[in-house]
């Protein structure tokens, strides 16, 4: 092989290895717009708020979320008792 045809050798390699990046980062730009509206989706469906927080008893079936319910309906009680207290000891 001589010098100018490795000299064309690599110059084609170059524009097919520059061909290639540009398809990479073609690739890559799509995939950040999909997860941008995957991300929209996800918050629009499971009620992002504006802190980022989750309501994650969305994502249960109706089964799940009563059993939920039924789990922590004792800490939901235990928890008016004590601030009823709270409250009451505050006025004497």
């Amino acid at each position: 092989m001589t010098k100018k045809d490795a000299s064309h050798a690599l110059e084609d390699g170059d524009d097919d290895a520059s061909n290639e990046e540009d398809e990479v980062m073609e690739d890559v730009e799509e995939l950040n717009a999909d997860i941008a509206d995957y991300s929209t989706e996800d918050n629009a469906l499971l009620g992002d708020d504006d802190e980022g927080w989750i309501n994650e008893v969305n994502l249960l079936s109706d089964h799940e979320r009563k059993r939920l319910q039924r789990d922590i309906r004792p800490v939901k009680l235990v928890l008016v008792k004590v601030s009823q207290k709270k409250h009451n000891t505050h006025h004497w």
